[in-house]
């Protein structure tokens, strides 16, 4: 049984990610990368016993293309794609804000186009992938493009566009918000004394095991915060500051601000 062909157009974390991982979970695919350097492209095709080409031409009559350059290099990319791609290739974006509508336009004449929000997570196997697709896309083209992410990632498929633009700003954005929560937090241990052998790690191993918990239970999370939170307890008293400081009006802005500049970007 012959295997199907991908196409992989940037080399960088996040398509080596979903590449290396679907590697990992299936031989039913043979990979053929390219960047402009080569240099990344060498790296992945040696990692998941692919080929790497130098020109894009050399792409021609692949079954899917991974599309992962930079937003910004799209359209030029676009440029370069023009006799290589057909009324049956299938196209699969990973690039913030741009629209189906949009890859249509550029990557005409291909008809079929999905279009992925994965996250940073996905590097570990343990990611969320929001698809959307065109509505030419055929139900088995839907199947394979689930199943590449999925080597990754939970899958998430909307039907309304527009709500991959929405996840951008919570499951896209959201691991920089975590990481973020988690900095803070390791500096404010420095700063009061805590060894520096322990401070990363614990800080660490806190959100890994209050992840695991969140997702290995059935409980909301509004559950398990009760559950630590006792009435006149050390938690409720840190609570307090989240309420006084309007934590959730932060996070509610950060999120319709990262949804309006998906908007803009698209």
């Amino acid at each position: 049984m012959s295997r199907m062909t991908i196409g992989v157009l940037g080399c960088g974390s996040m398509s080596s990610a979903i590449v290396r991982g679907l590697h990992k979970e299936s031989k039913a695919y043979e990979y053929f990368t390219f960047t402009p350097s080569h240099t990344r492209a060498e790296k992945l095709a040696g990692a998941v016993g692919g080929t790497a080409v130098r020109d894009v031409r050399d792409l021609k009559n692949k079954d899917f293309y991974l599309i992962a350059c930079q937003p910004q290099q799209f359209d030029e990319l676009a440029t370069m794609l023009h006799g290589v791609l057909t009324e049956e290739s299938v196209a699969i974006s990973v690039l913030g804000g741009l629209t189906i509508g949009h890859l249509l336009q550029k990557l005409s004449p291909c008809r079929y186009v999905a279009r992925a929000m994965p996250n940073t997570p996905c590097m570990v196997g343990e990611g969320v992938t929001a698809l959307s697709f065109s509505k030419e896309l055929r139900d088995r083209d839907k199947m394979v493009v689930s199943d590449i992410f999925s080597a990754v990632s939970r899958v998430f498929v909307f039907d309304d566009e527009d709500q991959i633009d929405i996840i951008t700003g919570v499951s896209g954005c959201g691991p920089a918000y975590i990481f973020e929560f988690a900095r803070l937090m390791i500096d404010k241990l420095r700063e009061m004394g805590i060894d520096e052998r322990y401070v990363e790690s614990m800080v660490k191993q806190t959100f890994y095991g209050s992840s695991k918990l969140m997702t290995d239970t059935p409980a909301s999370p509004e559950k398990l915060r009760n559950e630590v939170t006792t009435e006149g307890g050390i938690t409720a008293r840190a609570m307090i500051a989240f309420e006084e400081m309007n934590l959730k009006r932060a996070i509610e802005t950060a999120v319709d601000l990262a949804y309006a500049r998906a908007k803009e970007l698209a």
